[in-house]
């Protein structure tokens, strides 16, 4: 039984691969229904693997978007839980999966400001010193606003969009 055991666990993909980085910002979410914002975790992988966890007094959103085109999101702001191919998430989870993408892109973009314009989406980008202060992406059909803030940024954080 126990041999069992060992051998799941060692077939067991892992989901991160070292390097780890992980950054601390501040989430401001204009929806819909109003703002909402808090703190935020992330942490990617060398290989583009990206972990994005949203809190205020309790955890409200937790995604995975993975490099090989896989997203998985749980929590009161996913509505419930849902995992699968990221191209194929659903309307609510659209913009949390341009996230990701936009942070990926992050990580090569060049210093200062760029904007990246998608179909569905527009993405800024602030870049200083080799670190990321501020993404900030924005719906192209209903309006909605994600921005993170990241580091000494955050006190004085204001959406580029």
């Amino acid at each position: 039984m126990i041999a069992i055991l060992l051998a799941g666990c060692a077939v067991r993909p892992e989901i991160f691969t070292a390097p780890l980085q992980s950054s601390h910002a501040t989430f401001f979410w204009k929806h819909e229904g109003g703002t909402l914002s808090g703190d935020a975790e992330l942490t990617s992988d060398a290989m583009g693997n990206l972990l994005l966890r949203l809190s205020g007094s309790r955890l409200l959103l937790e995604c995975r978007s993975m490099a090989d085109g896989k997203f998985y999101a749980a929590g009161p702001l996913a509505g419930g839980t849902w995992s699968g191919e990221a191209s194929q998430t659903p309307l609510r989870l659209t913009l949390w999966t341009a996230m990701a993408a936009a942070w990926r892109d992050a990580q090569a973009a060049k210093e200062g400001c760029q904007e990246v314009h998608t179909a569905t989406y527009s993405a800024a980008i602030r870049r200083i010193s080799g670190k990321i202060l501020e993404i900030t992406v924005k719906s192209a059909d209903n309006g909605e606003v994600i921005a993170l803030a990241c580091g000494a940024w955050r006190a004085e954080h204001r959406p580029l969009h």
